[in-house]
């Protein structure tokens, strides 16, 4: 369970834990969040760059747009004092784990089985879906926030190794 975050140091610690040590981050505090946006190396652009925001009272960690990080604070901390869910797509602690098993494959499509376990309700059963995948182009069925994650996770891999992975288990 996350933890308040309450300065500078401990928002610094957090994104290192959670986006890695290597990484450095601007960061602007607002009222109710520490916003960030990771420092681009030397001669790469920032451009589409997504900024992230540290609730200060919950510790969660939400990802947004690329924004300019005044601009994302106003927002976070208008949504808190209107009472309204915050922006931004949680990241941080992670809702669900979500565990593939490649099922089929042919020249033109893949198919996995993904098993959902919710982690901030571990009594609820898991849930199975299934994410079919065509390879040229490339495009993927169903398009729920779930199979996009899944799907992110399995371009990576893709990408990194050069071949489709036969399983694996992602959290988001």
């Amino acid at each position: 369970m996350p933890e308040p975050v309450h300065n500078l140091d401990q928002a610094r610690q957090l994104l290192a834990r959670i986006l890695g040590p290597d990484k450095e981050f601007s960061l602007l505090e607002s009222r109710h969040g520490w916003v960030s946006r990771p420092i681009a190396a030397s001669g790469t652009k920032t451009m589409g760059t997504a900024a992230y925001v540290i609730d200060k009272k919950t510790g969660i960690v939400t990802r947004h747009p690329s924004l300019a990080l005044p601009t994302i604070g106003d927002r976070y901390d208008e949504a808190i004092l209107k009472g309204l869910n915050p922006p931004g797509r949680r990241i941080y602690p992670p809702q669900h784990r979500i565990q593939l098993q490649r099922i089929h494959e042919d020249p033109n499509t893949i198919e996995y089985r993904i098993r959902v376990t919710l982690l901030d309700q571990p009594t609820e059963p898991e849930t199975v879906h299934h994410l079919q995948i065509t390879k040229d182009p490339l495009q993927y069925q169903p398009t729920d926030s779930l199979s996009a994650s899944a799907m992110g996770w399995i371009v990576h891999q893709l990408e990194t190794a050069g071949t489709w992975p036969v399983q694996g288990t992602v959290e988001g």
